[in-house]
């Protein structure tokens, strides 16, 4: 089967980067979530560079964010038939990336892993990701 979607969760000094939805937008307006979409490219079921490629196409698009492939940790699917790839970006520095969001969303924050959530409606992925790492990723 091939990954269809992928997404991006960076994290910055264990700060997870959310983007919202901007509330003109006719996919899940008003929704918080990471970078991320639909593949361009057909990519096969297991992370490669392709999917690599993909998935940062993304980052740059939706939040303008350049890194380089080897800087995305793959994350464990949840099945072998999944069609979604998702990485961590372990983000460094003193200050956080810049963000420059695309016109599909209308802000953006860095919510802390250990603090509670309170940004909703949330992409169920994201919740998932946050309530699985919050040690994790300090």
């Amino acid at each position: 089967m091939s990954t269809l979607t992928t997404n991006v969760y960076p994290v910055w000094r264990g700060c997870l980067l959310l983007i919202r939805r901007s509330p003109s937008d006719m996919n899940c307006p008003g929704m918080w979530e990471c970078p991320g979409g639909h593949v361009d490219v057909a990519c096969g079921p297991v992370d490669s560079v392709l999917s690599r490629k993909e998935a940062l196409r993304e980052l740059k698009e939706e939040v303008g964010l350049l890194v380089k492939p080897e800087d995305l940790i793959p994350l464990k699917r949840s099945s072998t038939t999944s069609t979604h790839q998702a990485y961590v970006l372990p983000l460094k520095g003193a200050q956080p990336p810049h963000i420059k969001l695309s016109s599909e969303h209308d802000t953006f924050r860095w919510l802390s892993m250990g603090s509670h959530i309170k940004e909703s409606p949330m992409r169920r992925e994201v919740f998932s990701f946050i309530i699985r790492n919050k040690k994790a990723v300090r």
